[in-house]
């Protein structure tokens, strides 16, 4: 006859385990709920963990059996904690840091604590969540207006992807099921996943708000495509690259200048006087220029010369900062003294012309200037009419006849563009010539 086992032959370990798990299941009927059995419970746990800690082999099923009833002990915390201060008892006992069964009461206070709070992450995350959605559909009106390069179509469609993932996860049963699942894996407590679901509505937030503020290195890429696609002939292109650097940001005074620059181009008079208007406010010495010769043309000359005298200050005050000034200052003062001239001529004022165009025609004969000179041809055509008015001078006038027609000619052969006023100009140059040169006996 076979006798059973003696409970000698049964290991410490499967004993303790054991008394731990009638303890947590006496637990379960609220008749049990004691001082006496809770402490039963925390003891029992403790003796398994001393066990654990001198076994050198601990097979896999007892760990397993333990993690579950260590489950059991935490969802059970509440209870124990209203039975149990367990603040007297680490105060009396010496507790190991791995008996975080002595600390349950804490636990059950970061729970309830986070529980108190989760009103508090939900109403953030639905708020950042609004912020994004709000700053994604501005990003994509500003980022999508005209046309977009790759490098543009990618900075918004990351967020747009990452914006469509989390609406999934918060919207979608599925979603917020496989959220917990990540989280799960990641082990993050479950009264920290609130939480955790606020990170990935900040790191969205992040991107985002970094896009935004690199809107105006966006802004300068689009203005190059834009300079790019205009000396192309491309205007049209030209005109949205301008268009969405601005959209991008309005603080782009340079593409502002183009995009009038361009509609000057294409004759489209009140949009290039609207943007030249911004860009000068702006601060911009071409754009004050490119307006008052607008206005020259519009016969609007007192308005005009207004306009040429505060760029010709704003430019004198960029040449008292850097010294010797840049070269683009001196072509644009040139620009800026001839149409002067020009607007004093059509005033009948030669007195104040003259000085003006002497005074352009000696920057565009500086050598270090002269190749960045568009036009040097129009103020000597301007000189020449100001010296046939009283008191006449025709020998210097002509002169000037000869040096505007020359010079006009050259941009000619070399296949340059004219204005219409340099088109009138070269062909009153020219009969001044032919008829000075039919009269020379």
């Amino acid at each position: 006859m076979t006798s059973s086992p003696s409970l000698a032959a049964i290991p410490p370990i499967e004993i303790a385990l054991a008394q731990y798990q009638l303890a947590l299941a006496a637990w379960e009927n609220e008749s049990n709920q004691s001082t006496e059995n809770a402490l039963k419970i925390l003891t029992t746990r403790e003796t398994v963990q001393r066990l654990l800690d001198v076994e050198k082999k601990v097979p896999s099923t007892i760990l397993q059996t333990l993690v579950e009833l260590d489950k059991k002990l935490e969802n059970n915390a509440v209870s124990l904690t209203q039975i149990l201060d367990l603040a007297v008892y680490r105060h009396s006992l010496s507790i190991s840091p791995q008996g975080w069964w002595w600390s349950l009461d804490e636990t059950v206070k970061e729970k309830e604590l986070a529980g108190q709070l989760s009103w508090l992450w939900k109403g953030a995350r639905i708020g950042v969540w609004t912020i994004n959605l709000g700053l994604l559909g501005t990003l994509a009106t500003r980022f999508f207006s005209g046309a977009s390069g790759l490098g543009e179509m990618l900075a918004i469609a990351l967020p747009s992807i990452l914006v469509l993932l989390q609406a999934n996860n918060e919207l979608t049963s599925a979603g917020r099921e496989g959220f917990n699942r990540l989280c799960d894996r990641l082990k993050i407590p479950k009264h920290l996943q609130e939480e955790a679901r606020l990170i990935p509505t900040v790191s969205l937030f992040v991107i985002l708000l970094v896009i935004w503020f690199l809107q105006p290195q966006f802004s300068q890429g689009m203005n190059q495509e834009g300079r790019r696609a205009q000396q192309r002939g491309q205007l049209t292109q030209a005109e949205q690259h301008y268009l969405k650097a601005i959209a991008l940001s309005a603080n782009n005074l340079d593409a502002t200048y183009n995009l009038g620059n361009l509609y000057e181009e294409l004759q489209n008079f009140d949009n290039a006087v609207k943007y030249y208007i911004i860009a000068a406010k702006g601060g911009i010495p071409e754009a004050y220029n490119n307006l008052a010769r607008l206005y020259i043309r519009q016969n609007k000359y007192p308005e005009a010369v207004i306009l040429l005298k505060e760029g010709l200050s704003l430019i004198d005050t960029e040449e008292q900062k850097e010294s010797p000034p840049p070269v683009n200052l001196g072509e644009v003062k040139y620009s800026i003294l001839k149409n002067l001239g020009w607007a004093k001529l059509q005033q009948s004022q030669p007195e104040e012309a003259q000085g003006y165009l002497f005074a352009a025609i000696g920057i565009a004969s500086d050598p270090q200037i002269q190749p960045y000179i568009p036009n040097p041809g129009a103020a000597h055509c301007l000189l020449a009419q100001v010296l046939e008015l009283p008191p006449k001078q025709p020998s210097l006038a002509l002169e000037q006849w000869q040096q505007c027609y020359t010079l006009i000619e050259k941009r000619l052969a070399a296949g340059e563009i004219r204005n219409p006023e340099e088109e009138t100009w070269f062909s009153l140059a020219k009969q001044k010539l032919t008829s000075q040169a039919n009269s020379t006996p």
